[in-house]
Formats: structure tokens, sequence, C-alpha cells
């Protein structure tokens, strides 16, 4: 259903591109122009929570600061606390 939907939208934005694409007349297109313009665009920075906001701010923190792990650490770490999960 997943695939069957997200082909309907391409189909329907292949059928609006084609349709401006063919378009004569240029009140049509000023219209198109303004209802994309109005159309929020989302940033993920609007979709966080405040805590992972906050979380985020501390990492860049303590980057600036100098207090990074290698990677290396952060992935020994990681399968560390996976193994006391599973």
């Amino acid at each position: 259903m997943l695939i069957s939907k997200s082909m309907n939208q391409l189909a329907k934005k292949l059928e609006l591109v084609q349709r401006i694409f063919n378009t004569t007349t240029p009140l049509t297109l000023k219209k198109v122009e303004e209802v994309l313009k109005s159309e929020k665009v989302s940033d993920w920075r609007d979709e966080i929570s405040d805590a992972e906001r906050k979380s985020i701010w501390e990492g860049s923190d303590e980057a600036d600061w100098g207090e990074l792990l290698p990677n290396e650490s952060v992935i020994k770490e990681v399968r560390k606390r996976q193994l006391h999960v599973h």
C-alpha cells in the first residue's frame, strides 16, 4: 500500500508538472507560484522536542570545548549496551 500511495503521489506530481509546463496563462503560473510560496516548508528543528534540542546544544558546546570521544569508544559503548538489552 505504501508503494502504491507513493506511486500515486509521483504520478500526480508529474501530471501537475506537465500541466504547469503546458500552460500559457501568466495568471495561472502566478497562482501556482503563490500557492507554493504559501506552503510551509517543514524543518526538522521545528519537529524535535525541547529535550532533544537541549541535547543537541549540549553536544555542540562539548564539541566546541574539545570534549570529544573517539568513534571507536562510542561504538564499543553502544555494543556493550546492546548486549545488556538483549
